[in-house]
């Protein structure tokens, strides 16, 4: 039987890949750039390329969460009784 993720578990899963995959990435690139004093400038500037794109996607993590926290996530909410 497949493993599938209830409903329920689904904000977990955005929490990881938002916020928590990037920052890990982060910080690994931030020790392989501190630890290693003989990389090229070319690698460094891979590393620090990497870790750019990694900090886009905690900016959009944080924007999800603003979005969701403010009512603007483009969701709908409920009907009310009067239709509107």
């Amino acid at each position: 039987m497949p493993d599938r993720l209830s409903p329920s578990s689904q904000p977990a899963v955005d929490l990881e890949d938002d916020f928590v995959s990037p920052l890990t990435a982060i910080q690994g690139l931030l020790e392989v750039l501190r630890d290693c004093p003989d990389l090229t400038p070319a690698e460094r500037r891979r590393f620090a390329d990497i870790a750019l794109s990694d900090c886009a996607r905690l900016e959009h993590g944080i924007d999800r969460l603003q979005r969701a926290a403010t009512g603007n996530d483009g969701v709908t909410g409920p009907e009310t009784v009067d239709g509107s």
